[in-house]
């Protein structure tokens, strides 16, 4: 992780976590979907910023159906996608049916447009 750590060191604002799997740390979910992943950037590497995913379409992740509401939980702040429209109505299933919080939902939103409005303060 000394990159990762070196930019957070350096004002990184975001980082975009790949599908790739890290075993050293989570051996089963692509970083992308891993909870164990954004704990680390969080917790260990003190990030503030905005966490984002990667095409959740691509090849590696695609075949997950639960992919969108995965990146949510996993603790993603921007989740990117090809397909908007059906990402968002998984995300809103997942809120229907209890699997995300909606304040989780919120503060993804209050996040993102926080940075947002900072860019745009610069």
């Amino acid at each position: 992780m000394p990159p990762f750590k070196a930019g957070i060191e350096e004002g990184a604002e975001a980082v975009l976590v790949s599908h790739n799997i890290v075993k050293s740390i989570d051996g089963e979910n692509p970083a992308s979907l891993s909870p164990k992943i954004h704990e680390l950037l969080r917790n260990k590497l003190n990030f503030t910023g905005v966490i984002i995913t990667d095409d959740l379409y691509m090849g590696a992740v695609s075949e997950d159906q639960d992919a969108v509401v995965k990146a949510v939980l996993a603790g993603n702040d921007l989740i990117i996608v090809t397909d908007y429209e059906k990402s968002i109505q998984d995300v809103k299933q997942g809120v229907l049916e209890g699997r995300i919080n909606e304040q989780t939902i919120e503060n993804m939103a209050k996040k993102v447009l926080a940075w947002k409005y900072y860019k745009e303060m610069m």
